[in-house]
């Protein structure tokens, strides 16, 4: 069963969020950086030696998830622990000079996400079996991206935390 969602990523000097939106536009769950962290993340991407947390909350203002974004030695790999109910996934930069160059840590399977930066098309994979998709359009003030579940391998959650990762390491390109 195929399903889709919607993130609406938008930055400004002002601050920074994400909205998720189901299929008929009703709005699911959202997430805002405030001015300062969301600066610095900006000003210092390559070299952030500073580690910030978004909070995801439904529209009651519940926090779903979080997701949480270190890096250590400035040539260290970016690493990013999404929490949500059911446990803890990890989100690394892997080993090859591919990009997006991305792994999904979840129970014992790495989740590779695969695709074309400048096209904003993305797909997570499962060895050979494609788990969802992500595909980007550019907007005057932010980005749209469609997330797309191609089966039931992962909890929704990965693909909202998946989809504001790619955001954040590519949302200039």
């Amino acid at each position: 069963m195929s399903l889709s969602f919607f993130l609406y990523s938008e930055l400004s000097l002002k601050e920074a969020s994400f909205e998720f939106f189901d299929n008929e536009g009703t709005l699911l769950c959202q997430a805002r950086l405030d001015p300062f962290t969301g600066n610095i993340d900006n000003f210092f991407r390559d070299m952030s030696l500073i580690p910030f947390t978004l909070s995801v909350k439904d529209v009651q203002g519940e926090e779903i998830f979080s997701l949480h974004k270190k890096r250590g030695l400035p040539n260290s790999r970016y690493n990013y622990s999404l929490i949500y109910r059911s446990g803890r996934v990890e989100i690394i930069e892997g080993r090859s000079f591919e990009l997006p160059n991305l792994v999904i840590k979840y129970r014992d399977r790495q989740i590779q996400i695969q695709g074309q930066i400048m096209n904003l098309n993305f797909q997570l994979k499962d060895q050979d079996r494609i788990l969802g998709q992500i595909k980007g359009r550019r907007l005057d003030h932010g980005k749209l991206y469609q997330i797309t579940t191609l089966e039931e391998g992962l909890p929704l959650e990965v693909y909202f935390a998946a989809a504001l990762v790619l955001d954040n390491l590519y949302h200039d390109h």
